[in-house]
């Protein structure tokens, strides 16, 4: 289906830039925050000289009536060469303050919610939170670490949940879940490039979380005190023991929750197929973007499955424009227990990959066996 391009626009002090020969905006529920980088030849026509847009301005970039980031403009650059003058404006998502440190106010949170506790800490920033988390039980005590950025405190936070945190369009902060919206599939065969990739590297064969629980009137010390939950990935033949230490106060089920998302997520992003798509806009019209399921089918790189998009970078260039996208397994960003799942993690690729990928049907808490005690420095 041939697309007719859109123009591409940047916003900002009251004024609209167009004509941009070269564009790249990366959205990801990977890596944070979104980015952006706009250029053009100085003094093409129809351009302003200069372009007065300063570093620190708050800038809006659109493809057509479509909003794509708010943010802010962090490098101008002016430059000439063989090819002749060039002139770019690069920047990151408003989301981008919550890179900043916690303010410490408040410094601790008692039976605080997630959405609560985030909304607290990116309030100081003016970043406003949306939540499509399913509400856990309130914290019974938390703080930030010292000196620990927002975006990590928000991070920490969602690993409980087996959820992460991304941005929108507007600069908001979003605490997301694995998009369940299934999109058109890809066409393998218009795709100029695609590759699959498979490793072992960062998957272990038992994974121990160490926690630990305030003792009170309900909960005796020596019950609150070093709470560990097993889990095991089957799928990992020779033994690799990897030790995690809980984010946060923990008991035995936090643990636990903890212990499952460490095994399937790696398990999940093991398996990752990269490929580029010509134009922005899938058949249906829809925008590439990330967190979306896809059904992608390649028989000669062996991958026939509904895949999550976890990453979507959109390019303009002299060649047009293509979107450049990263998709793994959905189980990647699930907490769901294997018994449950109707199929394998990897699902889909080629059968000597679901060999050494199967499932994790014991990526369980292994209530019948004891992990011995954990280094005393560990919780110094």
């Amino acid at each position: 289906m041939a697309q007719t391009r859109e123009m591409v626009t940047l916003r900002a002090r009251g004024k609209e830039f167009g004509n941009w020969t070269g564009l790249s905006l990366s959205r990801s529920i990977d890596s944070f925050p979104s980015a952006f980088s706009v250029s053009m030849s100085a003094g093409q026509p129809g351009t302003i000289n200069p372009l007065g847009i300063a570093t620190g301005d708050p800038v809006e970039v659109y493809l057509g009536r479509e909003l794509l980031l708010t943010g802010y403009a962090e490098e101008v650059t002016e430059s000439r060469g063989k090819s002749g003058r060039l002139r770019s404006v690069s920047g990151r998502s408003r989301a981008v303050d919550a890179m900043c440190s916690c303010t410490g106010e408040p410094s601790e949170f008692l039976g605080g919610y997630l959405d609560s506790i985030a909304t607290a800490l990116a309030a100081p920033y003016g970043l406003s939170v949306a939540s499509d988390v399913v509400s856990l039980e309130p914290l019974a005590r938390w703080a930030p670490e010292p000196g620990e950025t927002v975006i990590g405190a928000l991070e920490r936070l969602c690993h409980d949940a087996g959820a992460f945190v991304t941005d929108d369009a507007a600069g908001n902060l979003i605490l997301a879940v694995k998009g369940m919206t299934a999109a058109a599939a890809i066409d393998a065969a218009a795709c100029p490039e695609m590759s699959v990739k498979c490793s072992s590297a960062d998957r272990y064969s038992e994974y121990r979380v160490y926690g630990q629980r305030r003792g009170d009137d309900a909960v005796f010390a020596a019950d609150a005190a070093t709470p560990v939950a097993i889990v095991q990935d089957s799928a990992i033949e020779r033994y690799r023991m990897l030790v995690v230490m809980a984010d946060q106060q923990a008991d035995i089920a936090a643990c636990e929750r903890r212990g499952v998302w460490e095994a399937v997520t790696r398990a999940g992003r093991s398996a990752v197929a990269t490929l580029t798509v010509p134009g922005w806009r899938d058949g249906d019209g829809v925008l590439y973007a990330p967190n979306v399921l896809r059904r992608v089918e390649d028989s000669d790189l062996g991958v026939w499955a509904e895949l999550l998009v976890t990453e979507v970078t959109l390019r303009l260039d002299s060649g047009g424009t293509v979107a450049e996208m990263t998709l793994m397994p959905p189980g990647a960003f699930e907490l769901q227990p294997p018994e449950e799942r109707k199929k394998p993690i990897t699902h889909g690729w080629r059968p000597w990959w679901n060999r050494a990928m199967t499932t994790l049907d014991k990526a369980v808490p292994n209530k019948g066996k004891k992990a011995a005690a954990p280094h005393e420095d560990w919780f110094d």
